[in-house]
């Protein structure tokens, strides 16, 4: 599980993702505050960060997932920016 919290998100609680990714169990998580984000992050200026530490999360923990060769597809389609 990855949680991103923007650090100026008015909508949210700034102790809602924190509760949440304590009572996640599993070690394979992160918790990431988006130091320039409010609320919508897929809309903020940290969008090219979150996608990277994104991409970065899945080839980190993927190989460890029990899954099929065939049961995991992602593609990752970025424009305009490098990862």
């Amino acid at each position: 599980t990855i949680i991103f919290q923007g650090k100026y998100d008015k909508t949210i609680s700034p102790e809602g993702p924190t509760l949440i990714y304590d009572k996640i169990q599993s070690s394979q998580k992160d918790f990431i505050l988006l130091e320039n984000s409010g609320h919508c992050v897929l809309l903020d200026q940290d969008f090219s960060y979150m996608a990277r530490r994104t991409v970065e999360f899945i080839n980190r923990y993927s190989k460890h997932w029990k899954i099929n060769n065939n049961s995991l597809r992602y593609n990752i389609r970025i424009q305009n920016f490098e990862l």
